[in-house]
């Protein structure tokens, strides 16, 4: 019916609507994430020539130490960023899963009232046309009840009128 097509394209708009927030989402997230990446390249790397200025001669050594550090960091960093991604899409998901939820809750609770609504007009309807139906059995009754006493009257008139021909009739010679 017109309702399913109704609910359809709410639940169609509503995934759209969460998708494009998703997307928006998904976008800043990865500025973020670049963002996060590139300042901790840039900490470590920094950390990293302070190190070799700070230890001159015995660079090389604490250099290998300074860039193992830098890669644990940046590795840490790229885990952080997984990890914080993993959880973005749980929560993109719950977000869809969520305006699905309220999409066919929504869509549940006008099929109520258009129902309700529309039992409402059946009964309203049928109280119409059955107080209808009623006015026109009174009227007919109240017809047939004046045709009746009129045929009653001119039955009675006619019975008068013969029966006065037939008592003029047996006085006359």
């Amino acid at each position: 019916a017109w309702w399913d097509a109704e609910d359809e394209r709410a639940g169609r708009d509503a995934l759209e609507r969460s998708a494009r927030e998703a997307e928006v989402l998904r976008v800043w997230w990865e500025t973020e994430d670049e963002r996060a990446a590139q300042m901790a390249t840039e900490r470590a790397a920094r950390e990293a020539a302070e190190h070799r200025a700070r230890h001159g001669e015995d660079g090389a050594s604490r250099t290998a130490q300074a860039e193992r550090a830098r890669r644990m960091v940046a590795d840490r960093v790229v885990g952080e960023v997984e990890e914080r991604r993993g959880r973005w899409a749980a929560e993109d998901q719950r977000t869809i899963q969520q305006a699905v939820d309220s999409a066919s809750e929504a869509a549940k609770d006008r099929r109520e009232h258009w129902e309700n609504e529309f039992q409402e007009a059946v009964e309203a309807w049928y109280a119409r046309e059955l107080q209808t139906a009623q006015r026109l059995r009174d009227e007919l009754e109240g017809d047939a009840q004046r045709s009746l006493l009129d045929a009653q009257t001119r039955a009675t008139q006619r019975g008068d009128q013969l029966r006065a021909g037939l008592k003029e009739g047996a006085t006359s010679p």
